[in-house]
């Protein structure tokens, strides 16, 4: 989620950032808008790609790698963001944050894990299961631990489609998720099966494969939700006349002419009302005349 950040003219004369690419020092200030109060954010290159340059063509990726090992001539230890891996996922650190940025007191506490600070670039720390984000610990494609496999088979039974289970098997492997995300992943699918109008629509011919909802990590999504069922269109409170299809209230109550029933507006009951009218107009003249003396 963005939040407001504040942006100080120091920031256009740093002297450590002048060395990079006007696209990534574009890429540091905007990443302070979706890091948390403490500076972390998930490592999530297209992500940001989308929020922080969706008009552009650029590599975010490389761009982060630049601001995580910028090789300063005469600062070789000075980095803008720190990669890290907690439990197989990915985050970033911003060593600098709290200097540029005062958080508001309401704003939450962060839920990220914090970056463990003996990390090296080229070295792998077992302390708390932190490793390098440029080395990422192997990950079997296949499923012999038997938690994953339980979980795995969680997931398989619950998602509607069951297709290309092989592609499903090395997506959900290669998220290798905990029993806090399995219930969010396992809540999003229930709550998707019953509420998302897309999986919903021509008895799920809309519902993606599930290895293509696992890599586009679907239990992010929001709800493409309007109700259990479509509503219904009003009800009109008007029909057509028999005779003539003028458009009256259910209701009406019609006139039987030549053997069918007319409404006002029919040539019919028209020519009868006029012809009804003259009649009436005739009555009232002769009554108006003046008697004639015998």
């Amino acid at each position: 989620m963005a939040r407001m950040r504040t942006l100080k003219p120091d920031f256009f004369k740093d002297e450590d950032l002048s060395v990079l690419p006007y696209e990534a020092r574009l890429l540091y200030a905007g990443m302070w808008c979706f890091a948390d109060r403490e500076g972390r954010l998930e490592d999530r290159p297209k992500y940001l790609k989308v929020e922080i340059f969706p008009y552009d063509n650029i590599n975010v990726e490389k761009l982060l790698n630049l601001l995580s090992t910028p090789n300063i001539q005469d600062r070789p230890g000075k980095v803008f963001i720190r990669r890290y891996i907690v439990n197989d996922r990915k985050y970033i650190d911003i060593p600098e944050f709290l200097k540029h940025q005062s958080p508001h007191n309401t704003e939450k506490e962060s839920c990220l894990p914090a970056f463990n600070g003996l990390l090296t670039v080229n070295s792998t720390l077992e302390n708390n299961g932190v490793h390098d984000a440029h080395y990422p610990k192997p990950v079997s494609l296949n499923l012999t631990n038997k938690s994953l496999l339980n979980a795995f088979d969680q997931f398989w039974e619950i998602y509607p489609k069951k297709k290309s289970k092989g592609q499903a098997e090395k997506a959900f492997v290669k998220i290798n998720p905990d029993e806090q995300l399995l219930a969010i992943i396992v809540a999003k699918i229930k709550q998707a099966k019953t509420q998302d109008k897309q999986w919903l629509k021509d008895n799920g011919a809309f519902i993606p494969h599930p290895a293509t909802w696992l890599n586009a990590k679907g239990w992010e999504d929001e709800l493409n939700s309007s109700g259990n069922q479509e509503s219904k269109p009003q009800e009109s409170p008007y029909e057509n006349c028999p005779s003539c299809g003028a458009e009256v209230l259910k209701g009406y109550e019609y006139v039987i002419m030549s053997g069918k029933k007319c409404c006002e507006k029919c040539p019919e009951a028209k020519t009868q009302a006029r012809d009804a009218l003259n009649k009436l107009n005739g009555i009232m003249n002769l009554k108006s005349m003046p008697a004639t003396a015998t």
